[in-house]
């Protein structure tokens, strides 16, 4: 028997949803079997067509896979001797509002998979012998310290011992706090010295971008030149990458198609819990475009030129490209060989548990690597994600293959590529069957009854805390929620008591005001239809603060009562809409960012619940009590 679909939780899974230096070039006596490489079939047709299938059942623009196999892999393959290596372009659906269909020139986002470029960039500087200030080598156990004098962190131990290892591999204490993605280099290695760690110093590995912001500074101190300038002279053209950027601007100016993120909007909320009902109760033999609802653009993610995010999320390129990474990661020929294995040696566990039992190992992390073990083979790799665009880099060095998964889909993305990401290595490597998609679909579902992987129980497929995806829950019940009886609560607190401004050293002012006052019209109809759509009135009692500070990944924060001094709050991303074919925005969609609570005191605003601590690390109880001193961040009111 299947128990009913609770709506929120469909909800969820269809609407929310980074000069030349003598001493650091990188080796040039080998030549790249890159340019050998060919295209030829390494995924069947079938699972091509399984692919298609299920893009176009779950009613998303498109899919676009860049795989390739070593020699060694294909001769195992076709029984033949094999030369060179092989590659496949799998491009299917749409790129773009333009109607630009998916190809293997196509410009997309890879989010934090521009980790592994910051990693190697590091690594050929200690390879090749830069020295530091006071002419001692950089080594993989400098401090940061002692490379750029300003770093600091608010565990003073951690900030005067943590080294190049320590923030490659993610384990200085401090949880994501993303509200300062976005700023300008400088200004976030001057904040962190401010941010509340969640856990101590080198105790658990958390997943954190902002570690490798300070990579950006320590890369262009030491060589003079900018990181984007290094990575560009010393990765990606002796590599041979001649279509990736870190700057929007030039990818725009390079003429390719690039790719949109979109979302889905106005969903037949009754059509889509019936299809979703049929669906399960037929095993995946069921049309879900009635969850579809309208797909619309949100253009591209960001709304600067990305450099600012260069080390830790910023990296546009297509596929042709990925060819030729994927090949060096795999077989480096470029890059000195010791590159690759450093960055993939586990350093930190992120997640305390495996992330699907019985299928896959406990995450760990290298430098701008996870590590872990699939079905019992060892895999390298990262996901990534900007609003509207997933990616997700998968490699099995044991194997010689690998392949980059993009999907163009902010509301099924993450699902969509770990799906792909599954169906293909059970395919690449031989593997019996598992039907990825509905077990997936199950789960997301909350039915009482998933299909079973390996005789296991139902097991989530999404990803763990450890994730580089951006939370797009658009759940925005307080944590607070469950220790309080409903006829209990209290009024909620009126203006004179929440609207002013709030000052922290690292989230900087918050100022607070009621959201019928927000003057963007788009915004606060975005805002409106997605609170309505969850049940939750915006009235009176409902306030926003508007990020102009960093606005990359929040733009919005918005404030809904709960109890007395209490209030939901929750991270958000006003997005832009726009018609097919045109350059013009008509209107705003809303992505949750995450849910958490806020407590106003006479004296400020203490927030819990928003900076996404690691795996196994408790995040602090609200309090009502002694909130400067326990909540995750303080803003003090002024």
């Amino acid at each position: 028997m299947l128990y009913p679909i609770h709506l929120l939780t469909i909800l969820v899974l269809l609407i929310s949803r980074v000069n030349s230096l003598p001493h650091a070039t990188p080796r040039q006596d080998a030549s790249s079997s890159n340019t050998t490489a060919s295209s030829a079939t390494i995924v069947d047709e079938t699972i091509v067509n399984k692919l298609e299938g299920i893009r176009s059942r779950w009613g998303m623009k498109g899919i676009n896979i860049a795989v390739v196999a070593s020699p060694e892999y294909m001769g195992n393959k076709t029984g033949s001797n094999q030369t060179g290596w092989a590659t496949q372009s799998i491009a299917l659906g749409q790129a773009n509002r333009f109607g630009d269909a998916f190809d293997d020139q196509t410009l997309f986002a890879l989010g934090s998979n521009s980790k592994h470029f910051a990693a190697v960039a590091v690594a050929l500087l200690i390879e090749n012998g830069t020295t530091l200030p006071d002419g001692q080598p950089l080594t993989y156990t400098t401090k940061v310290k002692d490379a750029i004098p300003e770093f600091g962190l608010l565990d003073e131990y951690a900030g005067q011992n943590a080294d190049i290892v320590d923030l490659l591999c993610m384990r200085s204490g401090l949880p994501r706090h993303d509200h300062l993605m976005g700023l300008e280099v400088d200004e976030v290695i001057s904040r962190m010295k401010y941010l509340r760690p969640s856990t101590p110093f080198r105790h658990d590995g958390q997943y954190q971008s902002l570690h490798y912001i300070v990579m950006d500074k320590v890369v262009s101190t030491l060589t003079g030149t900018s990181f984007v300038d290094f990575v560009k002279t010393h990765i990606f053209h002796p590599i041979g990458m001649t279509h990736t950027y870190y700057n929007h601007t030039q990818a725009v100016e390079s003429g390719l198609k690039i790719a949109d993120g979109f979302v889905h909007e106005d969903v037949d909320i009754a059509g889509c819990t019936a299809a979703s009902e049929a669906y399960i109760e037929q095993g995946g033999n069921a049309s879900l475009i009635p969850c579809a609802g309208e797909l619309k653009s949100i253009g591209w993610w960001d709304r600067t030129d990305g450099v600012k995010i260069a080390t830790t999320g910023s990296a546009i390129t297509n596929s042709q490209d990925m060819f030729k990474w994927l090949q060096e990661e795999l077989s480096p020929a470029v890059l000195p060989p010791t590159i690759i294995p450093a960055t993939t040696t586990s350093q930190t566990v992120l997640t305390k548990q495996p992330v699907i039992p019985g299928i896959t190992s406990a995450y760990t992390y290298g430098l701008g690597q996870y590590i872990y073990t699939y079905r019992g083979y060892s895999i390298n790799g990262h996901d990534g994600s900007v609003w509207g665009q997933l990616s997700h880099n998968t490699r099995v060095p044991e194997a010689g293959v690998g392949f980059v998964t993009i999907v163009n889909d902010q509301s099924y993305g993450e699902q969509m590529c770990t799906i792909v990401e599954q169906i293909l290595l059970d395919a690449l490597l031989g593997l019996s069957e598992i039907n990825w998609e509905l077990n997936t679909f199950t789960e997301l579902a909350g039915s009482a009854e998933g299909q079973s992987i390996e005789g296991t129980d139902s097991s989530s497929t999404s990803q763990d805390s450890s994730s580089s995806s951006n939370s797009s829950t658009t759940s925005i019940i307080s944590s607070s929620a469950d220790t309080k009886a409903t006829a209990s609560l209290r009024p909620p607190l009126g203006a004179e008591s929440v609207v002013g401004s709030y000052s922290d050293e690292a989230y900087g002012t918050f100022n607070i005001q009621p959201v019928a006052s927000l003057e963007d019209a788009d915004a606060l109809l975005a805002i409106n239809k997605r609170f309505t759509l969850l049940g939750q009135t915006l009235d009176n009692d409902t306030y926003y603060h508007q990020n102009t500070d960093s606005s990359s990944f929040i733009t919005h924060y918005i404030f809904t009562p709960f109890d007395g001094p209490i209030f939901n709050v929750t991270a958000s991303y006003v997005a832009p809409l726009y018609p097919d074919g045109s350059q013009t925005r008509n209107g705003s969609t809303l992505i949750t960012y995450g849910p958490g609570s806020a407590v106003f005191k006479d004296n400020g605003l203490g927030l819990f619940g928003i900076w996404q601590s690691g795996s196994g690390v408790a995040d602090p109880q609200v309090v009502e009590d002694d909130v400067e001193e326990k909540a995750e961040v303080w803003l003090k009111k002024i």
